[in-house]
């Protein structure tokens, strides 16, 4: 199927939206991490000034302390403020060119700024209570020193570092709410091909003969997702085979493919027909009358989504019909040999065959 220029327009701006609201979902998640990591060590740090602010060490200590949290509300301050340069990054000439646009420049700085200032705050508050561990001398013993040493500092020390990492965690768990923010939003908006058989087909090309036409199974292509798929291309097979399979046999590797590309617009179907050359054989009649073979068709359909990530469905059906179906069509290809109207179903029976998927069919990413 090929799309007219306008409609590939439409196409390229709707995904040139789609990844803006992505990219807008995942600073927004980015400026709330931030935001939070520097808030909450702030919090925990003030806390902790508030338990020792009494205590004899803390002239050596909350000096140290009161910096790395005047770090942290600054990196605080810094994180509320990335809006500003975020929202004026749309208003700029460049805003299609991020490199040329100084309030995307602007939008990094913010984001570096912050982290800085986080790391500097932490590493202020450890760096002082480090500091302030007595020094012993070569002549004391750990055993006299360990009763001050454990009661008075080192579990200043100890807190603060479990301060750091816990700050660090929340971090990392922000860090992936962002990455299962955008994954959720790649789901919710990428394309999805599904293939839903239709029935079997036959061509002017040849004549109007079972043992002159190709097999040629009709499958409806159909894209279920809110963007569009670009390059779907299709590898498949069309064989007879016995019937039942044997449970788990894999099928062999397509060997015929499609070479046209397309795109498949939301919503947007096109039936699709996948064709054997060569005719069905007595033998293979003869089989499928006693239902002991089927007319298989299977292979992968593959595409881009609009996030330029190549995704693939698997697609396997058979053809379930059995007598009825080999003497429904010798009559058809009879009655337009003869130029009179195509055979009626019986009563309550709209097709004249029924497909059957494989446990493969729909798989896929």
């Amino acid at each position: 199927m090929n799309l007219p220029s306008e409609e590939w327009q439409k196409l390229w701006a709707d995904r040139a939206n789609v990844l803006t609201q992505v990219r807008n979902e995942i600073l927004t998640e980015g400026f709330k991490g931030l935001i939070l990591v520097n808030a909450g060590g702030a919090a925990a740090l003030g806390a902790f000034v508030q338990a020792v602010w009494d205590k004899p060490t803390a002239p050596a200590i909350l000096p140290g302390l009161l910096s790395g949290i005047g770090f942290l509300l600054a990196g605080t301050a810094v994180s509320a403020l990335g809006f500003v340069p975020r929202h004026l990054s749309f208003f700029h000439h460049k805003t299609t060119e991020p490199l040329k646009n100084p309030w995307w420049w602007a939008e990094l700085a913010v984001i570096a700024s912050a982290v800085a200032l986080f790391v500097v705050g932490m590493g202020t508050a450890i760096y002082h209570a480090s500091r302030a561990v007595p020094q012993h001398s070569p002549t004391t013993s750990m055993v006299d020193l360990c009763p001050s040493w454990l009661s008075k500092l080192d579990w200043t020390a100890i807190f603060t570092a479990l301060l750091f990492f816990a700050t660090c965690a929340l971090w990392w768990a922000t860090r992936r709410l962002v990455k299962g923010a955008e994954n959720t939003a790649i789901r919710q908006l990428r394309a999805y091909i599904s293939m839903v058989p239709q029935g079997l087909v036959s061509t002017l090309m040849r004549p109007p003969d079972i043992h002159a036409q190709p097999v040629t199974v009709s499958i409806v292509t159909k894209n279920h997702g809110l963007t569009p798929a670009r390059q779907v291309r299709f590898d498949y097979d069309v064989q007879v085979f016995p019937h039942p399979r044997p449970l788990g046999e894999q099928f062999p590797k397509p060997t015929r493919s499609i070479p046209n590309r397309f795109a498949l617009a939301p919503g947007e179907d096109t039936p699709m027909n996948f064709s054997r050359p060569e005719a069905l054989t007595t033998h293979e009649l003869q089989k499928i009358r006693e239902d002991a073979a089927r007319i298989y068709c299977w292979g992968i359909v593959s595409y881009v989504d609009v996030f330029d990530v190549q995704q693939q469905t698997e697609f396997c059906i058979s053809v379930v019909g059995s007598n009825f179906l080999v003497d429904y069509l010798l009559q058809c290809y009879a009655t337009v040999r003869e130029g009179k109207p195509r055979p009626a179903l019986p009563a309550g029976m709209p097709h004249p065959f029924n497909f059957d998927t494989c446990d493969r069919h729909g798989h896929g990413s």
